[in-house]
């Protein structure tokens, strides 16, 4: 049975969605009355905070454009005809993750700033995510540096980037279930 690439693409911005804004969140009042110590209490105080709160809907909102740039690498991917129409659209996207993996480096530095660089699984699994997108986006531009000038290469160059972005998508997913899920 053959899906047709449109409608996985669809299916994957309706998931992103609703996982993203789609689940009630954590009630910070609850929280707050059960202190633990010193450090937990502080920390939900800044939580509990406007300016964090907006930060964290910015993080949250960017995080949810950023499976985007990867849904487009596959339609490009699957979807072009000859290797330099690929690579021009793959050229027009690439700016569009780079600014989404800055931004998400900001905004999460700005959250973990009014954190006091208190980290929890859920942060590091966030900066596991994003150190390895940004490996995977060099390692496509080193590849292609070197694949240009062969066909058996450039071959081998598609394959690889349809691998790696279908892998990068599963991990998105399944680190923002992670995220929205985990209560610790």
């Amino acid at each position: 049975m053959h899906i047709p690439i449109n409608h996985i693409i669809l299916f994957a911005i309706f998931f992103m969605l609703i996982a993203t804004f789609g689940l009630p969140r954590y009630n910070s009042t609850f929280i707050l009355q059960e202190r633990h110590n010193t450090m937990q209490d502080s920390l939900h105080i800044f939580i509990d905070n406007d300016a964090y709160g907006q930060g964290v809907f910015l993080h949250e909102f960017f995080a949810c454009l950023f499976f985007i740039p990867y849904l487009w690498y596959l339609f490009i991917l699957y979807n072009a005809k000859t290797f330099l129409e690929m690579n021009r659209k793959i050229y027009f996207v690439m700016p569009i993750t780079i600014f989404l993996l800055g931004v998400g480096i900001i905004t999460g530095g700005f959250l973990l700033a009014m954190r006091h660089f208190v980290l929890d699984t859920r942060i590091i699994a966030m900066v596991f995510v994003y150190i390895l997108f940004l490996i995977g986006e060099i390692y496509r531009m080193k590849t292609l540096k070197k694949a240009k000038t062969n066909l058996a290469s450039m071959q081998k160059y598609r394959h690889i980037c349809k691998i790696m972005y279908l892998c990068f998508i599963a991990i998105f997913v399944c680190v923002i279930g992670f995220i929205k899920a985990y209560r610790g």
